[in-house]
C-alpha cells in the first residue's frame, strides 16, 4: 500500500485568484517575462508567449518571421507534452499505479 486512505475528499476546482496581476505592476519588461513564464509550470511557454504578444503590441514591435515560427514550434511541443502527461496519468487514475516495492525483476 502506498500513502494513506482518504476517507472524505471534497474537490473544489475552479479559478483561484493569486494576485499575479498586481505583481506585474512596476516591473520592467524583462522582469515581467520571467514572472509570466513562472505562473504555471504546465504552460510556461504559453504564458511567456502571451506576455510577449502583449508587450510587442504595446511597443509596436515587429517580430521576425523566424521568431514566430520558433514560438509556434515551442507552443506545440508544450501542448503535446501536456497531452502525453495527461494520457500517462489515466492509468494511475484508473488504479494501475506501479508499486516498485512489490515488483520482481
Amino acid at each position: 500500500m502506498i500513502g494513506e486512505k482518504v476517507l472524505r475528499l471534497e474537490a473544489h476546482l475552479g479559478y483561484v485568484h493569486k494576485g499575479i496581476e498586481q505583481r506585474f505592476q512596476g516591473m520592467t519588461l524583462a522582469e515581467g517575462i520571467r514572472l509570466a513564464a513562472r505562473i504555471s509550470g504546465d504552460s510556461t511557454v504559453a504564458f511567456a508567449w502571451a506576455y510577449a504578444m502583449a508587450a510587442e503590441a504595446l511597443t509596436e514591435t515587429q517580430v521576425p518571421e523566424r521568431a514566430l515560427l520558433l514560438r509556434a514550434l515551442l507552443l506545440e511541443r508544450e501542448r503535446l507534452a501536456n497531452h502525453l502527461g495527461d494520457i500517462g496519468a489515466i492509468g494511475n487514475d484508473a488504479g494501475l499505479a506501479f508499486d516498485w516495492r512489490n515488483s520482481r525483476g
